[in-house]
């Protein structure tokens, strides 16, 4: 029993001392070049086409962002290490990922293209497998599917649309408070007329009372 749990025990370590390599390694250019290559020796290509290949993934590496390193690291490994491996310098695979320097893709941007090609070399390699054209179909709605979760992860499009509603909020806002000024100028200058009207009623009450009482006055005294 002691035996077996340290047998347990050795392959336990073994397995997060690996874990671990591999999360330190996410950061690692070197790292993202070796996955994006895989497979290139074995293509039925020229050694030169091999070496232009892998000049253009060199440089495509270079000009990620640390950020987009590190994504590209987690989700191309995981589709790397996948029983239908993606071939990652497949002319529109490539033109694909060439994409996301492009467009400076972020991180949901970069996991929703690495599911879109993986979906894709899934359903390609199930139709190698059994012929069915069912799959063939499958694979093209399944990459399309997550290509367009790619445009709808855009912070661009994101930020673009919340400046949208601001913009609509705000004028709405203006037409709002135009609205009130209108109704509160009205409603000052219907006071206002109510005011004089009153004043107008009362000085000409007074000017009548006052003239009543100038004529009383004259005809008391008619000799004088």
């Amino acid at each position: 029993m002691n035996s077996i749990k340290y047998f347990l025990g050795v392959i336990l370590l073994v397995l997060a001392t690996m874990s671990s390599a591999g999360a330190e390694n996410f950061d690692s250019r070197d790292f993202l070049f070796d996955t994006m290559i895989n497979g290139l020796d074995e293509k039925d290509i020229t050694d030169q086409e091999k070496e232009e290949m892998s000049a253009k993934i060199e440089a495509w590496v270079d000009d990620l962002s640390d950020e987009q390193v590190i994504a590209f690291n987690q989700s191309l490994n995981n589709a790397l290490h996948t029983p239908w491996s993606v071939d990652f310098t497949d002319p529109e695979n490539w033109e694909l990922l060439d994409l996301a320097v492009d467009n400076n893709y972020n991180e949901d941007q970069i996991i929703a293209l690495t599911k879109a090609l993986e979906s894709e070399a899934k359903f390609l390699s199930h139709y190698e497998r059994t012929g069915k054209e069912f799959f063939l179909l499958k694979a093209e709605q399944e990459k399309n599917k997550f290509l367009a979760k790619v445009d709808r992860f855009d912070d661009s499009t994101i930020q673009s649309d919340i400046k949208d509603e601001t913009r609509f909020m705000m004028r709405e806002l203006a037409r709002q408070a135009r609205q009130e000024a209108k109704a509160e100028a009205w409603r000052t200058s219907r006071s206002e007329i109510r005011t004089l009207s009153k004043n107008s009623a009362r000085e000409a009450r007074n000017e009548a009372k006052n003239s009543q009482r100038g004529q009383g006055r004259g005809k008391q005294n008619p000799n004088k």
